[in-house]
């Protein structure tokens, strides 16, 4: 799975935040990532299995976003 989005400058942000599991909510994997990436790949995912993803910007303050 490729996760890709456009880079966030804002100053408040320190990175993000990627969780994902097989249950909506519950989620068992995550990821930090720094503010500047574009994309990350999710690798280990079983083929044909649905997955939830949440992605949570995290602030200077280590604040999540909801």
């Amino acid at each position: 799975m490729l996760l890709v989005g456009p880079a966030n400058t804002g100053t408040d942000l320190a990175g993000y935040r990627v969780r994902w599991g097989t249950t909506a909510g519950q989620y068992s994997d995550s990821r930090e990532l720094t503010p500047t990436p574009t994309s990350t790949r999710i690798t280990g995912l079983i083929h044909g299995t649905a997955y939830y993803f949440a992605v949570y910007a995290l602030s200077a303050k280590g604040l999540l976003s909801p």
